[in-house]
Formats: C-alpha cells, structure tokens, sequence
C-alpha cells in the first residue's frame, strides 16, 4: 500500500496593535467688516429758471414753486400772493441720489424729518446787499432704484436695495419767496444753498 503523506505547515498571523498616527493644524476664522457705503448726488434739485418777485407784506405775501419727486408737480403757486410771484420760464427737476455697496435687499431709512426740521436758504451768488432770498421746505422722496421702486421715501418708509445692492431716489421740496414783507429785489442771477440728507443702513 502506498502511502502519501502530505505534511501541512500552519503558519500563524501575528497581528500586533500600534497606536494611531494624528496630525494638529491651526484653524482660522475671519471676518470683514463693511458699514461704510456710497451715497451720492447725481444730480442737484433744480428749480429751473424762473421770473421772482418779493411780496411786500411779512409771512402772508409769499409765492412758491413745487417740484415734486415723482414727477407729476412741477409749478408755481401765487394764490396766497399779493405782490410776490414767480413765474416759470424753463422747468424745473428733482434732485437725484444713488446709493450702492450695501447688503442687497437692505432696508434704508432716509431722514426727511430731520432735513425738514429747518428750512434751507438760498441766497444770491454775488452777495449783493439787501437782495431777496428764497427758502426750501416740504421736502419729499420716492425710491427711482431698488427693490421698491416708486414707493414715498421717509423715516417711516424704507427704500429696499435691489439685489447687486444699489438704491436710488428723488428729491422733491417747494421753494418759496422771501417772507420779510420789505419788498427786496430779486436781481438775475443764480440762488444756491445747501443742505445734509441724511441715509441710515
């Protein structure tokens, strides 16, 4: 009988823990802060070219120009005048603002209240003594930019940034003649003042 061994080898796995390999790193985090954003004047509010008169009689002999922000009043008013007048001669427009660089969506409170808590003169550019003045009050807003276009713009309402972050609006305000009641004289030339508006973000 022949015989066939087979001789098996039994070869053991040794298997042997070692401890787990960790690396550190150092996180960061960051932030940037933005509260600064561009609020500029496009263009000025305009009366226009106009013929003026002064009334003769304190406070009640006034005559005023509307130029309203949306577009729709753009005339004079002598009703309450005696002597006082204006008269338009080359139409006036509203002044336009444009704000940008804010979150989009953002909601913008414009500051009439302050603006209207004081009325703004205007002045004649040469200085000349004794010449009449004129005042600007009433002033009003509506939003030309942004999400909510054509609403009124005021402390109580906002104007709302588009998405890119960018706003606009108009401005309206009534102008109206010297109140002194001395009757003094309007000469041909051109009447500035300034004023702050102030946009809240």
């Amino acid at each position: 009988m022949n015989t066939s061994a087979l001789r098996c080898s039994l070869i053991a796995l040794a298997i042997v823990a070692t401890p787990s390999i960790a690396q550190d790193v150092t996180g960061n985090a960051t932030v940037t802060v933005k509260n600064s954003f561009t609020f500029t004047e496009d263009a000025p509010l305009n009366f226009g070219e106009i013929s003026a008169t002064a009334g003769a009689t304190a406070t009640t002999d006034i005559a005023t120009l509307t130029i309203s922000s949306d577009g729709t009043v753009n005339a004079a008013d002598n009703s309450a005048a005696t002597a006082a007048q204006i008269r338009v001669l080359t139409a006036g427009s509203a002044g336009t603002y444009s704000i940008s660089g804010v979150a989009p969506y953002s909601s913008l409170t414009l500051d009439l209240t302050t603006l209207n808590s004081n009325s703004v003169e205007l002045t004649a550019v040469s200085g000349a003594p004794g010449a009449a003045t004129f005042t600007v009050d009433n002033f009003e807003a509506t939003v030309t930019v942004g999400n909510n276009v054509g609403d009124s713009a005021d402390n109580s309402t906002p104007i709302v940034a588009d998405a890119s972050g960018s706003a606009g609006f108009a401005l309206g305000a009534v102008l109206t003649t010297d109140a002194a009641g001395t009757s003094p004289t309007y000469y041909d030339e051109e009447y500035t003042g300034t004023f702050t508006l102030t946009v809240d973000y």
